[in-house]
């Protein structure tokens, strides 16, 4: 049985992938980059078939760019986030 086999590995690998690429150019700590990772592969399933609808690429390759983007997003989110606090 591959993992394949159940749709849901499918909609969120190409949002994970993405938000993996995007945390290798984030400079934070490893805690903070998972966190980013979680949340920029959640923002993805969530968005990638609406960017999918309104942008007409794949599925896959509108996942992979949602969670690059959207690990991104969270990424300056929480460096605003950091600024304002100071």
């Amino acid at each position: 049985m591959s993992p394949f086999d159940y749709p849901e590995v499918g909609r969120v690998a190409p949002g994970a992938f993405g938000s993996f690429v995007s945390m290798l150019f984030i400079v934070e700590s490893w805690p903070r980059k998972l966190l980013m990772f979680a949340a920029g592969t959640a923002f993805a399933r969530l968005g990638y078939q609406d960017a999918a609808r309104m942008t007409g690429l794949s599925d896959g390759l509108s996942g992979w760019l949602v969670g690059l983007f959207g690990m991104a997003i969270v990424a300056k989110v929480y460096e605003v986030i950091q600024i304002m606090d100071a």
